[in-house]
This record gives C-alpha cells, structure tokens and sequence, in this order.
C-alpha cells in the first residue's frame, strides 16, 4: 500500500501560471509512488482533464487582488490559516508533506504542523521568504527590525524540514548559508521539450526580442524600458506578451518615450505558446538587482525548448546567467552595463541572425539533453 502525501500549493491546475504548472505535473507524476492528496486556493475547473486521476485535489475557496499588495497580504494570512486547519483535522501521524513557498505565512504554520504530527516535511522553493520582501519594497534593509524578526522566524521554520528544494544553485547558495543540518537540493525547472519544438520565425526584416511572461515588481522591465529609449536600432522591435502588475507602467513608459518598436501584446493560454514563443528571434529574461538567489525565471526552458538564444539581464552568478554562460546559448548583461547594453543592441544587424540561430540550436540540444520534462520529474520521483 502506498504512503500518502499531502501537497499544499496555493496555486495548481486549472491556473495558468507556470508555478500552477509545474505544481500540477509533480503532483501527477508522484502519484506513481505515493496517494497523492492536494489542498490548493485554486477554483476547481470545468475539468481536471490535465490531472491525474489518482490525485485527490482539494480545493479551498479565496479570492483576492494579486495585484494590490495589501489584498495579497490578506489572501496569503487566510489561504495560509486554511491550509493549516484542513491539514490538522485530517493528516495522520507521520504522513508525507510537501509545501510550495506560496503562501509564505504557511511555511511557519507547516513547520508547526510538522511537529504536532510529527510529519516528513519537505519543501519547494519557488519563492524565497523573507529575502523577497526587500525586492517587493516591503522592507527597505535587511537591518529593519521587522525583517531580522520575520528572519529568525522563518530559518527555524525551513529547519523543520527533512529537505529543501530549490531551482538553481543561486538558490541554493541563500539556503546553505542560513539554514544548518537540512539538505538543499537543486532539481531545476523543465522544458516541454515534447510540445515545444522550433518553428521558423516570420521576421525577414526585423530582429525581434520578446518578453513572454509576468510582467512584475521583480522583473526590472521600467528600467529595461529607460535603456530602450536610447537605442536607435531601426532593425529592432521588442514584444511584451503578458500580464502583471507592472503592465500598465510599461504603457506609460512606452507612450512617454514613444516607442514605436516596442509592441505590448495580452496574455496567452498555454496551448498557444508553441505559437507566440516562435514569434521571435530571441528570447528576453530579466530579473532586478537584489534578486540572486530569488527567483529562478522558468520562461527561460521554453525559449531553449524552442530554439532561442536568450537574452539576459541580472546579478552576477544567477542560475539562468550561469546556464548561458557554461552551455553559449545568449548574451547576458547586469543592470550597470547599460551602455554595453545599448551599444550591443544599436551595433545589430540582420548578419546576426544567423549566430542567433546557432545558439539557438544549441539551446535546444541543451533543453534536450538535460532539462526535458521526463528527466526532471524523474528526479522528483527520486528525491521526494
């Protein structure tokens, strides 16, 4: 008979956010060892056709701005008490836990769960808590009294844990310097290596950036803009396809600086994205300085899934940087490089684009080879 194991994700399946996704697929694929119960904030569909029959999802009612920080902050204390007071009337003694870092007030309220029910908890890192909130702006410093508390806090919480999961080894590096005795394990990201496969590109005439995705607080994209407006490369032409909360300043900036090559397309559903993510030349990944370690943005295995170099701007030593750096699949630039940055962009021409796809086949090699769908959840299966 197989263990159970309780998963508590505030996002799963029908969502369409690519934490819901991978959530979803390594809830499926752990059935394979495990009776597989889900509590999730996620509003049921109109089918669970992309859920594997044998997980039982539970599904607790919330709704609430995500783009307002007071309505989120709310929304996670409540998701969070929830979550803790289904687990409590139902988990046995010594069953299986596995978290997702959302909602963050529940990583404290699972670490005390743990010891009432004695469980072997374990925990996956999507969202790193507290250091996200200096990136949020909610704290300014690390020296605030209320961030060293929320510190002290959540590191004993995280220390509950049989094993922490992270996605790249910037990651993994915050976790091993604050948290002693716990196994941090890197399992990446994958890309749907067996959906998305390269199709040519339209452009003849143009070298065409996109940015596919989120558009929000973490993403440096009103600073990306203020760098574009002192390009002058005719050739060029830049797509934002999504949503987020700094859409609308995206707008503006657009309009203030008028912009006519930079194109502001609405979200995509997921059986779309074979389609939109071959609309480019290369792919645009952006993460702001202070998110080392933050964040690991997955957008990034589907533009390699779809042969596109990448093109990247962030810290030093972040996992996607030091993924296209070792395997030369894109170009990668910091925030202080902005006239590197602007004389590479004006220096392009459509000669270029045949180094583009080079590195884009590579890409693909690569997102075959060790970042595909199967070997990654292999590894979950392995180590969960």
């Amino acid at each position: 008979m197989k263990s159970k194991l309780w998963i508590a994700s505030e996002l799963f399946y029908p969502d369409q956010t690519s934490s819901a996704f991978y959530i979803t697929k390594i809830a499926n694929e752990l059935a394979d060892k495990y009776e597989v119960h889900v509590v999730t904030a996620t509003k049921e569909a109109e089918s669970d056709v992309y859920i594997d029959p044998r997980v039982k999802v539970n599904r607790i009612s919330s709704d609430f701005n995500k783009n307002s920080l007071l309505s989120r902050t709310i929304g996670f204390v409540y998701v969070s008490l929830s979550f803790f007071f289904f687990l409590l009337k139902r988990m046995k003694k010594k069953e299986n836990l596995l978290i997702i870092t959302n909602p963050a007030p529940f990583i404290i309220l699972a670490a005390i769960l743990t010891k009432i029910k004695k469980a072997n908890l374990k925990i996956l890192v999507h969202d790193v808590f507290p250091e996200n909130t200096i990136s949020a702006g909610i704290f300014k410093s690390k020296k605030s009294l209320g961030y060293r508390f929320l510190q002290i806090i959540f590191c004993k919480a995280y220390s509950t844990a049989q094993k922490i999961i992270v996605c790249g080894r910037d990651m993994q590096d915050i976790f091993q310097k604050k948290i002693k005795n716990v196994e941090v394990l890197v399992i990446t990201n994958w890309a749907e290596t067996d959906i998305l496969t390269p199709q040519k590109c339209d452009w003849n005439d143009k070298i065409v950036f996109q940015f596919a995705g989120n558009m929000g607080r973490v993403q440096g994209l009103d600073k990306l803009m203020r760098i574009l407006n002192k390009v002058k490369n005719p050739l060029l032409e830049f797509h934002f396809v999504g949503n987020g909360a700094y859409k609308e300043k995206i707008e503006t900036l657009k309009e203030q600086f008028q912009l006519d090559f930079v194109k502001i397309y609405p979200p995509f559903q997921r059986e779309n994205q074979i389609k939109v993510l071959n609309t480019c030349n290369i792919g645009l990944v952006t993460l702001s300085n202070g998110m080392y370690g933050l964040g690991t943005p997955s957008k990034s295995y589907n533009i390699m899934a779809v042969g596109r170099p990448i093109f990247y701007i962030g810290e030093l030593k972040t996992e996607i940087r030091e993924m296209i750096l070792e395997n030369k699949i894109g170009f990668v630039f910091t925030w202080e490089e902005k006239n590197k940055i602007i004389n590479f962009l004006n220096n392009l021409s459509l000669a270029d684009l045949g180094i583009f796809n080079e590195k884009g086949q590579k890409a693909r090699e690569i997102a075959e080879n060790y970042y595909s769908e199967d070997k990654i959840l292999n590894q979950y299966k392995k180590h969960l």
